[in-house]
């Protein structure tokens, strides 16, 4: 005897009649008969979609897929991650974690240890994405192990495709901390800190990050913020990879050099970026915002942020002023480096600032660049990873 699909919840039956009417599976006539036996029935009677079942009035295959979209079905399930049991360096991958615009990210097991790893992986759509993402792994080789950088353990290529071997960071990102709402002041400030801390440690290595942004803000057993994703990572002395023109990095935390000038970026555009992430920890968004991303890019170059206290009330003076000198438009009138934001941050205070803001009539002209950089614009597709990055 042919199983009946099971009942659905109150209202099921609307649902399916009017979805098998739509999709020409049932006449509205043979609906009204259906629909009437079933309120003659009562309590005792079949659900519609028992009935339309035990009559044949549908394939079976067509009401189990339509069954199978219904609302109350739960979303359909994911094909097999084909990756997952595959070895990379010694490492097989457990479960995915998240993606972004330079790979996914897995959780994987060491092999030999036992020990917990995030995976980062790569199938390079050109050369220059292999090239940045060997420039992420090397930048990270480059550093010393820090508590507030996200150290790397390996890198190479398999399966087709290039791997880096991370730290673990099972605490979340900064970006999914800021789902609910902002940080309380005290805490935003002892966050960024601690990511300064880090970032000053890359810059005294020559790596600028160039994409400080909540999701990349990882945190680890013990709550320890620390700095990952450095996909767009520059080493100091070398050029940009991007001589095409195409601009890289988050449009609402991207220093105006940036977009503008990118030959000027230097370690106090990471201090800018580091302003930006304070701004968004105590208010729960960027400093600059739009409908689009040329009117963010205009923002980003012409106009002033917000203070931060004045949509978060209870943001201290100090803070309030140490935030909006970091994303000052004039790298000179910025903290001078990320270690002088994060002594300021520990001491509550702002570092003074000598002359006057860069006027934004002097950054006008770098409007114009915008209509063009728009069209050339590069997005790395979010994130929220490791619960771990986006990348």
């Amino acid at each position: 005897m042919r199983s009946l699909p099971p009942p659905g919840p109150p209202g099921s039956d609307t649902w399916l009649a009017r979805t098998l009417l739509d999709r020409g599976l049932l006449d509205l006539e043979t609906l009204r008969r259906l629909l009437g036996e079933a309120r003659r029935g009562g309590a005792q009677s079949q659900s519609l979609a028992a009935r339309v079942a035990r009559e044949e009035l549908v394939p079976p295959a067509a009401l189990a897929e339509v069954l199978a979209r219904a609302p109350w079905a739960g979303a359909p399930s994911s094909p097999p991650d084909p990756a997952l049991g595959l070895d990379f360096g010694g490492h097989r991958l457990v479960r995915r974690l998240g993606a972004g615009g330079m790979g996914a990210v897995y959780l994987a097991r060491h092999e030999a240890t036992g020990a917990s790893r995030a995976i980062k992986l790569l199938a390079p759509r050109d050369r220059e994405d292999a090239v940045r993402f060997a420039r992420e792994g090397e930048a990270l080789a480059r550093l010393r192990p820090h508590p507030n950088v996200v150290g790397v353990h390996a890198c190479g290529a398999a399966h087709g495709r290039l791997y880096l071997v991370m730290d673990y960071a099972p605490g979340g990102s900064l970006a999914e901390r800021l789902k609910p709402g902002p940080l309380p002041p005290e805490e935003a400030a002892r966050t960024v800190e601690a990511v300064a801390r880090g970032l000053a440690h890359a810059h005294a290595a020559g790596i600028l990050h160039r994409d400080l942004k909540p999701a990349n803000v990882l945190f680890d057993e013990r709550g320890t913020p620390r700095l990952t994703d450095f996909g767009l990572a520059r080493l100091a002395w070398e050029g940009s990879l991007t001589a095409s023109g195409t601009v890289l990095g988050t449009p609402g935390s991207m220093p105006p050099e940036q977009i503008s000038t990118p030959r000027a970026v230097d370690a106090r555009s990471d201090v800018y970026g580091l302003g930006a992430l304070l701004y968004e920890a105590l208010t729960g968004h960027p400093p600059f915002r739009g409908t689009s991303v040329l009117a963010v890019l205009s923002k980003v170059l012409e106009d002033a942020p917000v203070p931060p206290a004045e949509n978060a009330p209870g943001v201290p003076d100090w803070l309030d002023a140490l935030c909006i000198a970091a994303l000052e438009k004039d790298l000179a009138q910025r903290p001078p480096s990320a270690a002088a934001f994060a002594d300021a941050l520990a001491r509550g205070a702002s570092p003074a600032r000598q002359g006057r803001s860069l006027p934004l009539a002097a950054l006008a002209g770098a409007s114009l660049l915008v209509l063009l950089l728009a069209a050339l614009w590069a997005f790395a597709a979010p994130s929220p990873a490791p619960t771990p990055p986006e990348v």
